[in-house]
């Protein structure tokens, strides 16, 4: 596949890596883990609206409209999603927990079945084979599976969290794309490039030794591959020589130049015979090809690939199976630390491998050997598995001590004092920092109903709680793009991805017209064969990019069309979160094309789940709730994953259902509604805009909460005053002026959307919107003149 890039400049070097790792053939398998996560989430949060005989949002459910079987379950797990009672909030958090659970079970399941056939099922039928049928390569595929298992847990847990845990900004075992893209690679059997860490790097890291993403079974099909596709001029392929050192070097640490060199010339000569009789034969390129590739495949199967080993003066005995450098140390680490005994397991393939082998070759018995030392790892890449251990075990220590007091900077006008008054209600501190407000979700509670429970809420209120459906949107039209693109450019080559040949009868009926129009060697070292197959690479990408952002839209169409409606501030913050997301969107597609051996899902802000999550909840007006991380990414001045308009939602479901007098969350909800809008917010407005919310509220207020039959009608008044031009009064009021407030204020992720391109549009809203406003503005005041003159 990716062979050789020594005779390119650096145009065809980047060319090269454009293409080259493209996600394109194994793209369904992201579809199959979206298609899980959602069904999982579904199922879930459907038992439990049944159990609970309610939505997550509060909306009670009639026993009625439950399935007639499952109506004795109906409410048994009942309780108040609004109130600031320990006993409820823990329920609630158990409400939200359980789909998130069946979602990463669900993505695990979807991801099980795309490699159950070809990977899974093989490995565990071997599982209690004799040690005379279990071969080098079938320890290859059992160690690579130990280690899978650990990272499929992983890549579980980290599918169940959305964009609101921006963990896709932090390399670590909560990174979606990089636990996804480890899984799938070892499944695969496949192997990280990472060209841009340097030969050394990539040897000590992740044990690679090839521009070809595979470990060395696979790389023995491509070896194959290149040869029968130079089986027309006898030469000696670039591609061959690299992908066969590359091979062995990955299995023997200390094969040495001479070894290699013999493989080579042995496997050469193998190719040779073959052609020769071809020749004699007078058979065609293409019979002479397939003949190639027939006994190849012969030479190099299981027992034969030992000889073939051994021929060159190696001994298979050595091979480190599953040697993936950084992947295996932290699968080894987490696998023993947590029971699965994954050291032992590899080390149980590997004498079971070196016994076969001497039951094959005898003559290997007498001989002395060192087995591989599956548990040596560089120092390099044991800092890596480390440090990716470590950021992950202090992101959750973060949100854990960030949810106890989290910090929003309410700070007054310069020179000016703002004391808070004691009437400023229970979620704020009186002895407070200089400057700083503290939020506080607890207060005289206990440790388990104080902070374990506040580190519990900040955690669920992270997970994709909400239907996956946007990223199975994307990763549908990935697929499909990509697809579609691979099967065009598979007639017009006549060659796969991988480069092997298609004949014309093996196509799509309607493309056969144009089988071969664009021929090509795709195993050639010369330079226009070797473009060639940057097109041929790269023309599925680009379809599959530009599939990605239709799916993207799609699943947004209803939220564009309202926003062509826009008028007041919320409404017009919205449309500006909307343009800000665009740019995220072709970085979606972009980063979400590019598989695991670029090494682009590793990295914080190239990868897929960052470029993705930003897309979405961008787009939503949503922030990332997780401490410090956002506030830097997203501006959020809250622990909850919403912008401005979100938070009135929320203030306004709290101050309707919520049983209390004065309801803890009514502060830290006006803080996420005018702190985004307005950096130079003081505590009296927020305290002003709260005792709105009073106002209005203890004109229904009785003991025990607000009375059913009049919450409908609290809901319509708070949402004329805190929705549309209603908001706006009410802002006018409290002492802030609309037309000053930053519209699409999202941190760094909304910066860098502007440099993208976005600026451009959301100054443009923000312009038109001051503009409206000032134009209302005058209206209302020249309205309350006339009133005021005709009442005079």
């Amino acid at each position: 596949m990716a062979g050789n890039q020594s005779n390119g400049g650096i145009l065809y070097k980047i060319a090269h890596f454009s293409t080259a790792y493209l996600n394109v053939p194994p793209n369904r398998h992201r579809l199959y883990n979206a298609v899980g996560l959602t069904a999982g989430i579904v199922a879930g949060r459907w038992g439990m609206n049944i159990l609970t005989g309610s939505t997550l949002g509060g909306k009670k459910i009639d026993k009625e409209d439950v399935p007639a079987g499952l109506r004795p379950l109906h409410g048994i797990l009942a309780y108040d999603h609004f109130s600031d009672d320990p006993k409820h909030r823990w329920m609630k958090i158990i409400d939200m927990m359980i789909p998130g659970i069946l979602g990463g079970i669900g993505a695990g399941i979807g991801s099980d079945i795309f490699f159950k056939k070809d990977f899974l099922l093989p490995v565990e039928a071997k599982m209690t084979a004799s040690a005379r049928h279990f071969t080098l390569a079938d320890a290859e595929r059992r160690a690579l599976y130990h280690q899978g298992r650990i990272w499929n847990g992983f890549s579980r847990l980290a599918s169940t969290f959305g964009s609101a845990s921006g963990f896709g900004l932090i390399p670590s075992w909560l990174n979606y794309s990089s636990t996804l893209g480890t899984k799938f690679t070892l499944d695969a059997e496949r192997s990280a490039v990472m060209p841009w860490l340097g030969k050394t790097l990539r040897a000590k890291l992740i044990n690679n030794h090839s521009l070809e993403p595979f470990r060395p079974t696979k790389l023995i099909g491509s070896m194959i591959e290149h040869l029968a596709g130079s089986a027309r001029g006898l030469k000696t392929p670039q591609s061959f020589t690299d992908t066969a050192e590359g091979m062995l070097k990955t299995w023997f640490r200390d094969v040495t130049p001479q070894q290699i060199d013999i493989f080579k010339r042995n496997t050469l000569a193998l190719r040779d015979h073959v052609v020769a009789e071809a020749k004699a034969s007078h058979h065609t390129l293409g019979q002479t090809e397939a003949a190639v590739r027939k006994h190849l495949q012969h030479c190099f199967k299981d027992g034969q690939l030992e000889k073939r080993l051994i021929e060159a003066g190696i001994d298979p005995r050595e091979a480190a199976i599953g040697d993936a450098g950084v992947v295996t140390t932290f699968a080894r680490w987490i696998g023993d630390l947590t029971g699965r005994n994954t050291t032992d397991r590899i080390k149980a393939a590997q004498q079971l491998m070196i016994k076969g082998v001497e039951l094959r070759h005898p003559e290997l018995v007498t001989k002395t050997f060192t087995p591989a030392d599956l548990t040596q790892s560089s120092t390099a890449a044991k800092l890596v598995a480390g440090a990716f251990l470590g950021t992950g075990a202090a992101t959750v220590a973060a949100i854990s001590t960030a949810r106890d007091t989290g910090v929003s900077d309410l700070a007054p006008a310069a020179g000016a004092t703002d004391v808070i008054p004691a009437s400023f209600g229970q979620r704020i501190a009186q002895q407070q920092p200089a400057g700083k407000h503290v939020i506080h979700a607890k207060r005289e509670r206990n440790f388990v109903d104080g902070h374990l429970l506040d580190a519990a809420e900040g955690i669920t209120g992270m997970l994709n709680a909400a239907i996956g459906m946007h990223r199975v949107h994307c990763a549908a039209g990935l697929w499909l793009g990509s697809w579609f693109g691979d099967e065009v450019m598979k007639a017009m080559t006549g060659f796969t991805f991988a480069g092997t040949r298609v004949h014309k009868h093996e196509l799509w009926k309607p493309l056969q017209a144009i089988y071969k129009i664009l021929p090509f060697n795709p195993h050639s070292d010369l330079p226009k064969d070797k473009w060639m197959q940057i097109v041929r690479w790269g023309v599925p990408g680009i379809v599959g990019t530009a599939s990605v952002i239709q799916g993207s839209k799609l699943f947004f169409r209803e939220r564009y069309d309202r926003n062509k409606n826009a008028k007041y501030l919320d409404e017009m913050d919205d449309k500006a979160a909307m343009a800000q997301s665009e740019p995220w969107s072709y970085s979606s597609a972009i980063s979400g094309l590019f598989g695991y051996p670029s090494g682009l899902p590793l990295l914080p802000l190239a990868n897929y789940s960052t470029n993705l999550g930003s897309r979405f909840s961008i787009a939503s007006n949503r922030k990332v709730a997780l401490p410090i991380v956002g506030k830097w990414w997203s501006n959020n001045e809250t622990l909850f994953p919403f912008g401005p308009p979100g938070m009135v939602d929320m203030l306004i479901k709290e101050a309707v259902n919520n049983r209390s007098v004065d309801p803890e969350l009514l502060e830290t909800y006006a803080i996420g509604v005018l702190k985004p809008w307005s950096d130079e917010v003081t505590p009296r407005q927020v305290e002003a805009f709260v005792g709105k919310v009073h106002e209005v509220r203890d004109r229904f207020f009785k003991e025990g909460g607000v009375p059913e039959e009049m919450k409908k009608q609290l809901e319509s008044e708070l949402k004329a005053h805190l929705k549309g031009a209603g908001l706006e009064e009410t802002l006018e009021q409290v002492g802030l002026d609309p037309a000053a407030a930053h519209l699409g204020n999202n941190g760094l992720s909304g910066a860098i959307a502007g440099v993208l391109g976005a600026k451009k549009n959301v100054d443009k809203i923000q312009a038109d919107y001051v503009q409206g406003y000032r134009e209302r503005h005058a209206r209302r005041r020249q309205q309350t003149d006339a009133d005021f003159n005709l009442s005079a």
